[in-house]
């Protein structure tokens, strides 16, 4: 760049997290969250969200708190621009949809109006997604053909929340940001044409590991809801749908509900995350060291594979070694009708090594406090050279501190007498490629 010349300018994806469980992220939001150089994200996005954006990006925390501290919105808007203004990436990372009640079309119009380019990438809404994890369903053709959605406290101070005797003609009316209001809200149903009897819910963190479920008949909420001291962030549900709830509740009953697991992990795509998400555990994943030359390894093995099946057809898969220090591959080979080669002609193997120092990532303060800031349940050990290599990266106080109220669980035999030989007694041993047995973990 020439001498006096400006630096190029930056971008902003505005970027919807979703209600919480971050395997709810779109396939966008995740790609924005690798190339972001700066991520801004409010109080609501979980951890393991954040866990996605890279070790080295600039986390900034523009949250909002209930009754306490609030980041101001010109602040945040004169924040992304002069990051985007400084060339970089930058993430505004909203929960749920930041087009429903999330102000961003104001951030929008300070971008346009100060030139910085800009991108919308939709969220699951909690509006329908909170309710679908409390098992109710905002429409059934034999209940209800219309739904409605207000915000029961505005986001500006002084200004009047939505009136609810106008939504209350809808079958189902969900408010988001209700509990400061509620009485105010349920009275105005009730003005509006809907039963005292009327079935309701108020789902509080939904789509997290803190779900809870109350349900009463509308006219008893508001002291049901003091008697069991329900706090926001919550969503209320009224209407005939909410009876479903007996019959459909399925997330609090998966196995591992109510635990965030903490997994370190070279690549935040891998096959033990998603089986430890689908048993209902919120996944925080942790990179502690960098993948070495694996897109190279697999450029080899598809040339060797040629010779054995003449098109190159394969998967790259890691499996596991008696020896933590290094990271064996298989290459499994196929025809062109996609089946698996025989085991003679299929397994190809190499070595990389796990442990030089040179492929550690020490993760810094910052992402360590965003990643962090709810309380691990379980950590989770695929092979030796993670451990050691989460121990490197967090440092021996963070790991201290995580592992004090934590679980040790681990995946393979070779991996629990490592964590023993330095003084860690898993409490189980997962059997190869098989997770369900981690249900019964107990929680400390």
């Amino acid at each position: 760049m020439r001498k006096g010349s400006r630096k190029p300018l930056g971008f902003v994806w505005l970027v919807g997290a979703g209600p919480g469980d971050a395997s709810l992220l779109t396939l966008k939001a995740k790609e924005c969250l690798k190339r972001a150089d700066v991520v801004i994200y409010d109080r609501l996005v979980a951890p393991s969200v954040l866990s996605f954006a890279r070790p080295d990006a600039e986390l900034i925390y523009a949250g909002k708190e209930p009754g306490g501290e609030k980041t101001s919105q010109a602040w945040i808007n004169e924040t992304m621009v002069a990051k985007a203004r400084e060339g970089k990436k930058v993430v505004r990372l909203k929960n749920g949809d930041p087009f429903v009640f999330g102000r961003g079309a104001e951030e929008l119009e300070a971008l346009a109006e100060a030139g910085v380019p800009f991108e919308i990438v939709p969220g699951v809404s909690s509006a329908f997604a909170v309710p679908a994890y409390a098992g109710i369903p905002l429409t059934d053709r034999r209940f209800a053909s219309s739904f409605a959605v207000g915000v029961g406290k505005s986001a500006e101070e002084g200004n009047d929340s939505v009136d609810f005797c106008k939504l209350a003609q809808a079958d189902t009316v969900v408010a988001l940001m209700a509990v400061g209001e509620l009485e105010k809200v349920i009275a105005q149903l009730m003005e509006g044409g809907k039963s005292p009897k009327t079935p309701a819910a108020l789902i509080e963190w939904g789509a997290t590991p803190k779900q809870r479920v109350t349900i009463a008949q509308l006219k008893d909420l508001p002291s049901i809801a003091r008697s069991k001291n329900v706090r926001p962030p919550a969503v209320l549900v009224v209407g005939e749908v909410v009876r479903f709830r007996d019959k459909l509740a399925w997330y609090e009953r998966k196995p591992l509900f109510g635990k965030r697991v903490l997994l370190p992990c070279i690549d935040p795509e891998n096959e033990l995350a998603s089986d430890l998400e689908d048993l209902g555990a919120e996944v925080v994943r942790l990179p502690v060291a960098k993948s070495v030359g694996i897109k190279k390894l697999k450029r080899r093995f598809v040339q060797l594979a040629t010779k054995f099946n003449g098109n190159g057809k394969g998967d790259l898969r890691e499996i596991s070694t008696e020896d933590g220090r290094w990271r064996k591959f298989l290459w499994l080979a196929r025809n062109n009708d996609g089946k698996e080669l025989a085991t003679g002609q299929s397994k190809l193997g190499t070595k990389v090594r796990g442990d030089n120092k040179s492929n550690l990532r020490p993760l810094p303060e910052s992402f360590l406090k965003a990643v962090l800031k709810e309380p691990i349940h379980i950590v989770a050990f695929a092979s030796p050279s993670l451990v050691r290599a989460f121990f490197e990266a967090v440092g021996h106080e963070w790991a201290k501190k995580i592992l004090e109220n934590a679980q040790v669980v681990t995946t393979n035999a070779q991996t629990a007498n490592f964590c023993r030989q330095i003084g860690l007694e898993p409490s189980f041993i997962l059997k190869a490629h098989t997770f369900e047995r981690l249900a019964i973990v107990p929680t400390k």
